[in-house]
């Protein structure tokens, strides 16, 4: 139901009480007074055809008499206070809190120069439902559902054969709860793949054989690294080179071949003195040579006494 309701209301003969808060605020009690009862009587006719309500809902909706800006809020409010008190003293409202009075609306309407007012749209809520507050969910699991969710987690995100036994002890305190999982399984646990990762080993490849020399192929892996030529550190002239070659197996007494090997390793070991002395005779020249160049230091003299002594 649409009701339109005053914006001002007079108290004596030459003054006017505007409904607005800034008013409301500073104006005296009994001034104040005098406003509500005379909002009250201005009312009552219309009012009193209403009928009884439990709960409602409110909207006001404010038509100013000129463009000038205001506070929906601040007229609305103290119109709204007027108002409902008039619903509770007339016996339309039980009470005007917020169980029988939920909801309450300000709105702007419109320029009315002609007629400034106020109105206001009731709205029943007995008949319509009312929202409850959401209840909070509640999941009650028992120890087998919580053991059994456990065992599923463990096989999900660990390696373990769906034949494994797994048992899950639960042990409870106040406020805390603890597991011990225990498994009969030996195999080694993988977390990072969700199946066991068999690793073979490499198999070392076959050697591979000359066909028209028959000998055995070396793989380039495995060869000595062959060493750069030997030069002197006295001076840039290039010394013969060194030959390093792998150790040969020492042959039994019943090798044929065992004097030519010997003849070999006295031959190496006559190079290496070669060298040893070559090296020895160009650091002793390097030293003679140095010696030479170096200029001879100046005898010292001893220094003449100013003291003659003669016998």
């Amino acid at each position: 139901m649409l009701i339109s309701l005053p914006m001002t209301v007079r108290v004596s003969r030459k003054k006017n009480f505007s409904l607005n808060l800034n008013q409301y605020r500073n104006v005296h009690f009994l001034t104040l007074n005098r406003a509500k009862i005379v909002f009250k009587e201005m009312v009552k006719s219309t009012v009193t055809k209403l009928p009884l309500y439990n709960r409602i809902r409110l909207t006001y909706i404010a038509y100013p008499k000129t463009k000038r800006l205001f506070d929906a809020a601040n007229v609305c409010s103290v119109v709204d206070k007027f108002f409902s008190d008039a619903l509770v003293e007339f016996g339309k409202l039980p009470d005007d809190n917020y169980l029988h009075l939920p909801e309450i609306i300000y709105k702007f309407g419109n320029v009315d120069k002609q007629n400034p007012r106020v109105e206001v749209l009731i709205e029943d809520l007995t008949t319509q439902p009312q929202t409850s507050e959401p209840k909070q969910m509640k999941i009650l699991l028992d120890s087998n559902d919580i053991t059994s969710a456990i065992e599923t987690y463990i096989r999900q995100n660990c390696s373990f054969s769906m034949m494994a036994n797994i048992s899950v002890d639960m042990s409870y305190s106040k406020g805390s709860c603890s597991c011990i999982v225990t498994t009969n399984t030996d195999e080694p646990v993988d977390t990072t793949s969700p199946d066991p990762v068999v690793k073979r080993q490499a198999e070392t490849p076959a050697p591979v054989s000359n066909i028209s020399t028959g000998e055995e192929r070396k793989d380039p892996a495995q060869e000595t690294p062959k060493k750069a030529a030997v030069t002197s550190i006295f001076g840039e002239k290039p010394l013969p080179p060194v030959k390093t070659e792998a150790p040969k197996p020492v042959a039994s007494t019943a090798n044929p071949f065992a004097g030519s090997q010997e003849t070999e390793e006295e031959e190496q070991d006559e190079d290496d003195d070669e060298i040893l002395e070559t090296l020895i005779d160009e650091y002793q020249d390097t030293e003679e040579e140095e010696a030479e160049e170096q200029p001879t230091p100046p005898v010292a003299q001893k220094p003449k006494s100013i003291f003659n002594f003669k016998k």
